[in-house]
């Protein structure tokens, strides 16, 4: 708790993603840009953490506590270093609301040094070792920890209002600018001498193209005329840790359908991802404990199984926070494909996937 990531990175990686949403937008979106402004103003708009101190509740359990874990000045722990002795472990259950991911956070300022802390269904935790059989000395070192979260918990909440504080603004400075860069595009269109040529996508998969009023189709073949290098298949839950960047690094080479890029205000969810799944010449797939708790990335995961016919390779894994032994768990097929590991670095992860989706000449 609180020592995953300074909030600061956990604030810059959202802001890039507001960043990476504005930039994919165009000039016809804006009638609509108030709508617009809002719909990201509550999506990235963070619910800072809620300590509920007044309902604490205590649980108790009995265990083997080894003789070097104890006070060395209370008890002749050289005596007692190879043996065990049952002591009472008392756990402080502390109820919150709020973003869960915000409890890894570092805040600035920060309390340096904070004890174990656990977070498990909605609660914060803590252990107390009853050495004593004392109430009063299990009380005075509960207190002491629940002012450490009281006040690192105080920092990360001003850290929060600052960030939801600046939002509107940022916002409203990133669609200003994204609004004059589409302009300065239209009137260099409207300069030249030769009429644009529409292009209009079909759903059955049949492009049209109207110039001067005059149309002719043409038939896409199946890896030619794909709108995507690639579609990334994940988890919600995992896009602050990794997915996020992983998806603006690849978009800097890479034509990626990511739903934080591609989707806008009012598409059809199903459409947008069937299109994307069927308009991609691979499938990114981050797969986690995350990705296999949840029903839909496996959804996407089926489609894009479904498109590797004639030994053409379509899926490629990437091992997030899980080992293949875990993974064969829920698909032993998936757990014999060759995979990049988060672990070994955003950089590693991207150096690889451009290696298979534009190999070398």
């Amino acid at each position: 708790m609180f020592s995953e990531v300074e909030a600061s990175q956990f604030f810059t990686i959202r802001k890039r993603e507001i960043q990476a949403i504005v930039e994919s937008i165009s000039l016809q979106q804006f009638a609509a840009e108030d709508a617009f402004c809002e719909e990201l103003l509550n999506k990235f708009r963070i619910e800072p953490i809620n300590l509920d101190f007044e309902k604490i509740v205590l649980s108790a359990r009995e265990e083997q506590i080894p003789g070097v874990d104890h006070p060395r000045w209370d008890f002749l722990v050289d005596h007692m270093r190879e043996k065990t002795f049952p002591r009472q472990v008392i756990t402080y259950h502390i109820p919150y609301l709020g973003t869960t991911k915000l409890l890894g956070c570092i805040p600035n300022p920060r309390i340096l040094s904070m004890p174990q802390i656990a977070v498990d269904n909605n609660e914060v935790m803590f252990d107390i070792i009853d050495f004593y059989n004392n109430a009063e000395r299990v009380q005075g070192a509960a207190d002491q920890i629940l002012n450490a979260i009281k006040n690192q918990a105080n920092y990360l909440d001003n850290n929060v209002k600052d960030y939801n504080n600046y939002l509107p603004g940022y916002i409203m400075d990133l669609m200003g600018k994204r609004k004059e860069q589409l302009k300065g595009q239209s009137r260099v269109l409207d300069a030249l001498r030769y009429p644009l040529k529409e292009m209009v996508i079909k759903p059955e998969g049949e492009k049209h193209l109207q110039i001067m009023g005059k149309q002719k189709s043409e038939n896409l073949t199946p890896d030619g005329d794909l709108d995507w290098d690639v579609f990334i298949c994940h988890a919600s839950e995992d896009k602050e840790q990794f997915v996020s960047q992983l998806a603006l690094e690849l978009s800097k080479r890479l034509k990626v359908w990511y739903d934080d890029f591609t989707l806008k205000i009012g598409d059809s969810l199903r459409r947008s991802i069937d299109k994307g799944l069927s308009r991609s010449r691979y499938g990114v797939v981050v797969l986690s404990h995350n990705f296999f708790d949840k029903e839909w990335p496996q959804k996407e995961l089926d489609g894009l199984t479904a498109q590797e016919r004639d030994g053409h390779k379509v899926i490629l894994p990437i091992w997030l926070n899980i080992e293949r032994d875990e993974i064969a768990r829920y698909s032993p097929m998936l757990s014999d494909r060759v995979a990049a590991k988060a672990s070994d670095g955003l950089s590693q992860v991207v150096s690889k996937l451009i290696s298979v989706i534009h190999p070398p000449a």
